[in-house]
């Protein structure tokens, strides 16, 4: 989730206390705090997808999945619109 150094030390420090991860929506944020140079910051990493087991997922096609869910409701919902509206443009032809 997070970096493991320091991004502050000139010498990037791998001494790095991490608070726990909060989660809101579709994003992961972390609190971090270098021991040696008393820097704090926050990591931040966005959900982008998933990645399933390899093995029972040989091809990488079918193991990853790109986009928060979200993203993905709203791809599934575009493609019922465009097959509806295939299917509304088939029937004014053959009704035309």
């Amino acid at each position: 989730m997070h970096e493991i150094t320091c991004p502050f030390c000139p010498n990037p420090s791998h001494d790095v206390y991490w608070e726990q991860v909060t989660i809101e929506d579709d994003t992961a944020t972390q609190r971090g705090t270098c021991s040696d140079c008393g820097e704090t910051w926050v990591a931040i990493d966005d959900f982008v997808g998933v990645a399933f087991d390899t093995e029972k997922y040989p091809e990488p096609n079918d193991r990853i999945i790109v986009g928060t869910p979200h993203e993905q409701s709203l791809e599934q919902k575009v493609k019922e619109l465009e097959t509806e509206i295939a299917e509304l443009k088939q029937r004014l032809e053959v009704g035309a």
